[in-house]
């Protein structure tokens, strides 16, 4: 199976401790306040119970964007 990548960025600040529980790559808090996740799935199955993981915790979506890559400048 090939490899997808995603960056995700929700509102607010999510601790950095998260970032293992959340299967990303990494967490960065941005300047607006919003938090980055980068990560990366082999299936779509994965990629949407890390949505409904999200949506449980009552966070809120602010952008979700497929990558050909992940890198620290932004995909």
């Amino acid at each position: 199976m090939s490899q997808c990548f995603y960056e995700i960025i929700v509102e607010g600040q999510l601790p950095h401790n998260w970032q293992n529980w959340l299967m990303a790559q990494t967490i960065t808090h941005q300047r607006d306040g919003n938090t980055r996740l980068l990560l990366e799935f082999t299936d779509s199955a994965a990629l949407y119970g890390l949505i409904a993981r999200l949506r449980d915790l009552g966070l809120v979506l602010v952008s979700l964007r497929r990558c050909s890559s992940i890198t620290a400048d932004g995909g």
